[in-house]
């Protein structure tokens, strides 16, 4: 019996092992930014879209977050990256979807914070640009999730949470 506990041991080990490896040992040699542009580069349906109070998210409210998805028909809405650095966001024909970026078509390109990781975009459309913060970092084959912030004198007011699949 301690012959067969000794290898089903082994076993539990092994398994754990294999299942704590990265999904592709091909991230860890990739440079940040590369991946990164992987993980974006597509055409974007909207899946979920969340409005967060930022004031009231600031003390634990639990009214700071709404599921406001159906309420902006915020699926007829996609999110194009090209490899170019060329961006589109547009709506379906006949669709009430707003649009609250600000911009619609223009480029795209990565804030690189320091030690080169990625953590948000810039989309620039003439004069006009809006940040978009990812909430989870952008990988090839994963859904992508960012925010922007709408303020108000200063202060940020409005938090909106997009999660795109490709």
């Amino acid at each position: 019996m301690k012959k067969f506990s000794r290898y089903m041991l082994m076993a539990a080990v092994a398994l754990f092992s294999w299942a704590c490896q990265p999904d592709d040992l091909n991230d860890l040699e990739t440079p940040n930014y590369e991946l990164r542009k992987e993980g974006v580069v597509g055409a974007w349906k909207v899946n979920a879209v969340k409005l967060v109070d930022v004031p009231l998210a600031a003390i634990d409210d639990p009214l700071a977050e709404q599921d406001v998805t159906d309420v902006f028909d915020a699926s007829q809405l996609e999110f194009t990256f090209k490899a170019d650095n060329t961006f589109t966001i547009k709506k379906k024909e006949g669709s009430n979807a707003p649009n609250f970026f600000g911009v619609e078509s223009g480029t795209w390109s990565f804030y690189e914070e320091e030690g080169g990781f990625v953590t948000k975009m810039k989309l620039t459309e003439g004069d006009k640009s809006v940040d978009l913060v990812f909430e989870s970092a952008p990988r090839p084959g994963h859904s992508l999730s960012v925010s922007f912030v709408r303020n108000a004198g200063g202060e940020d007011i409005l938090k909106y949470v997009y999660d795109l699949n490709l």
